[in-house]
């Protein structure tokens, strides 16, 4: 039996879930998004990767713009990145289009980073490969670090025991800071201790 109200977004004709929308724009809509984008306006349903990804895609500012994402969304407000669909398996776009333009896809410890500072943009000409740690430092030579450094704690030789922060033996986590892996490794062991400790008594 066809439902006698629709959807009160124009051109949808799904079935009223709550607030006068469908449950996908509803569901949109609760996540933050404008309810009546085009992501929702037409099924992607039976497209190429490559279909979707153009669907999505707005280049209208030219080659040198931002091509901003204007499909689904994950992540909180402000740190929004796109999600496309791949064979089932849900990627970012913008890493799947980097991976397409470089000739192989991006592997498990590459990171996209964005010249332009963009979460949503996915042209390919904002994107570059590179490592977790190099992404953060991008960060915060941009000024965008979540977790400010004391300009102190940045720039320092040495960790609180004394160990050169240089080479391997610095790494940096994802809150974008400076660790020493001498001194992971020493708490690693103290725990191993303790927990054996534990154990045989």
């Amino acid at each position: 039996m066809k439902p006698t109200r629709t959807c009160a977004i124009d051109g949808c004709e799904r079935s009223l879930y709550a607030r006068d929308l469908c449950e996908a724009h509803y569901a949109r809509s609760r996540r933050g998004g404008k309810p009546g984008s085009a992501d929702l306006r037409r099924n992607t349903r039976g497209m190429t990767i490559e279909e979707k990804f153009r669907h999505y895609t707005d280049a209208s500012g030219g080659d040198d713009a931002c091509h901003m994402w204007t499909g689904p969304v994950s992540g909180p407000a402000g740190n929004q990145y796109g999600v496309i669909y791949c064979d089932g398996v849900r990627v970012k776009p913008h890493r799947w289009i980097l991976g397409v333009v470089r000739g192989e896809p991006l592997g498990p410890g590459d990171e996209a980073m964005h010249s332009c500072d963009t979460p949503l943009c996915v042209n390919p000409r904002h994107l570059s490969v590179g490592t977790h740690a190099e992404n953060m430092a991008d960060m915060r030579t941009k000024g965008r670090s979540r977790v400010p450094l004391a300009a102190a704690n940045a720039t320092k030789g040495d960790c609180i025991r004394g160990h050169e922060l240089v080479g391997d033996n610095l790494y940096i986590d994802s809150q974008g800071k400076r660790q020493c892996r001498a001194c992971r490794r020493i708490r690693e062991a103290a725990y191993r201790a303790r927990r054996k400790a534990k154990a045989s008594t």
